[in-house]
């Protein structure tokens, strides 16, 4: 059995962070603890998961593909037209570089729009949180669960949730989302861990307590 404290502050230590990990199963008792400095980087990778796994942003996204697809497809028949031994006269070669001139530009700007889309809502959100102090959402802190309890503690605040209590719970690439609300989520990021293999096991009992919790 562990002697550490859930609810304790978590340690204010100088070592590396990949020595700062607590993540290892210590008993149901007191579950999966880990250890981490929150940035702010972390929460914009929360929004942008959010932002894709939201109905409207990810149909908003299907459809620009759509569209893409369309477009590289007029083209390429565009380019065979230019290219078919048949259609060598002068009209028709004006009617198909105009018509893979225009395909590569509308390609061109969806693909500027998807990426200016991500950018404006990236600086929204900075703009957002430049208006407070908003000091509990940054810095070192402590996550842990168990088959009962997430269990939140940093330098400023603790706070603990019965799985049943949560929204849902989801994962990418670059971290755990752990939703308090349809809006908000408790972030644990893949950089807390020293490998893949930890942040996948952590992140699957994480989903495993929620689903057996609600």
């Amino acid at each position: 059995m562990s002697d550490l404290n859930p609810y304790s502050s978590p340690s204010n230590t100088e070592a590396p962070r990949e020595q700062v990990l607590v993540a290892q199963l210590v008993g149901d008792e007191e579950g999966l603890s880990v250890e981490f400095e929150q940035t702010f980087e972390d929460l914009l990778d929360f929004h942008d998961y959010h932002l894709k796994t939201t109905g409207a942003y990810a149909r908003g996204r299907l459809l620009m593909a759509v569209v893409a697809m369309i477009a590289i497809c007029v083209m390429a028949i565009g380019v065979m037209s230019l290219t078919n031994q048949g259609l060598q006269d002068e009209f028709t070669k004006m009617i198909a570089c105009g018509v893979v001139g225009f395909a590569s530009a509308f390609a061109l700007i969806g693909g500027i729009v998807i990426a200016a889309q991500r950018s404006g809502s990236r600086t929204a959100v900075k703009q957002a949180y430049e208006k407070g102090k908003n000091l509990s959402l940054l810095g070192l802190r402590r996550m842990t669960i168990n088959p009962e309890y997430l269990i939140f503690t940093s330098t400023l605040c603790q706070s603990a949730f019965r799985w049943k209590g949560l929204e849902k719970v989801g994962s990418d690439e670059k971290g755990l989302y752990i939703y308090s609300t349809a809006l908000t989520a408790y972030v644990i990021p893949r950089h807390a861990f020293p490998s893949d293999r930890q942040f996948q096991d952590y992140s699957a009992k994480a989903k495993h307590y929620f689903e057996q919790g609600q």
